[in-house]
């Protein structure tokens, strides 16, 4: 999928339209939204990748094995995704469809590039209602955790000659920066940045480093909240120059990553639910599906969240 060629060239960029309206649930008053728009990596990813020429495939059992019908679609995962299950907790749709599949609806409407985007809406609803959605939208940002493993804690690459962790945090912050102002200047006003989850506690990240010993990597995840505060306070400063656009902080490295609900198994955090031993039982006992990506339990923690910061800040 195209992205803006001053973003990471490595980052898949997804983003969906999705009709929305207010109401009221467990006597929260969810906010109105015309549309969401998801930017990020696989984790995001409800299915593109399956349109991609791309080495990583998710279209094979087990992943889906818990998704309806038990159906490989290309997410990386046991099931349904963040994006899925926040547009289902605001009473949208059950699944976010993805862009590239062939037969996609105009009402269906999702996208890799939101200028496209904006010229496919524009012809379906006309310029001034396309602006009226883009600009009352929801966007959901969650970037840099494929950036640091690639570059410097799991593949290592030629970046870690170019840059300290401390200036290539700098640079992705430079970049987010900018990324931020373009979704501004196409009218977005509403925006949810993620910080980046424990990248020490990642399995992929264990293995490597720690294959003996395994557990978090306590280096990786100092660096790691290191850019997150640096993250943090990016927001404010960026909130301040832009008229008009509201930017909430969503705090992924310290939810409560154990619990999944008051009557729930405690979620195991650090391990995958399907090493090379056959698949676990029970998936929504895991944070992990794989060494990466988290089980549905987990997005569903993530988007419950996600609604409850909608729900302060509205």
């Amino acid at each position: 999928m195209a992205i803006p060629s001053h973003f990471w060239n490595f980052l898949v960029q997804i983003c969906f339209l999705i009709l929305a309206f207010n109401y009221e649930c467990n006597g929260q008053n969810i906010p109105r939204f015309s549309a969401i728009f998801a930017f990020g990596d696989s984790v995001l990813d409800t299915g593109n990748n399956d349109y991609l020429n791309s080495i990583a495939r998710a279209n094979y059992q087990p992943y889906g094995t818990n998704f309806p019908g038990k159906i490989a679609t290309e997410r990386f995962s046991d099931g349904k995704l963040v994006p899925d299950l926040l547009a289902s907790l605001l009473g949208l749709k059950e699944l976010v469809p993805p862009y590239l599949q062939p037969n996609l609806t105009d009402r269906e409407l999702l996208t890799g590039n939101l200028q496209d985007y904006l010229k496919r809406l524009t012809n379906v609803v006309g310029r001034q209602e396309a602006r009226r959605i883009v600009n009352q939208a929801l966007v959901l940002l969650h970037a840099g955790a494929v950036d640091f493993l690639y570059h410097f804690d799991v593949s290592r690459t030629n970046r870690r000659i170019q840059f300290t962790v401390n200036n290539y945090q700098d640079f992705l912050l430079g970049k987010l920066q900018d990324f931020l102002k373009e979704l501004y200047d196409l009218g977005c006003r509403r925006i949810i940045a993620s910080n980046l989850p424990p990248l020490g506690c990642l399995p992929i990240t264990m293995t490597v480093n720690s294959p003996i010993w395994g557990g978090c990597i306590e280096k990786i995840n100092v660096d790691t909240r290191s850019y997150n505060d640096k993250l943090g306070n990016l927001l404010p400063q960026v909130q301040a120059k832009l008229p008009g656009i509201k930017l909430v902080y969503q705090d992924t490295y310290g939810l409560d990553l154990w619990k999944l609900d008051e009557d729930v198994a405690v979620l195991e955090f650090g391990t995958s639910c399907i090493p090379i031993t056959p698949i676990c039982g029970n998936a929504s006992q895991y944070f992990f599906w794989d060494s990466i990506h988290p089980t549905e339990a987990a997005c569903r923690i993530v988007a419950k969240e996600i609604l409850n910061k909608l729900v302060e800040s509205n």
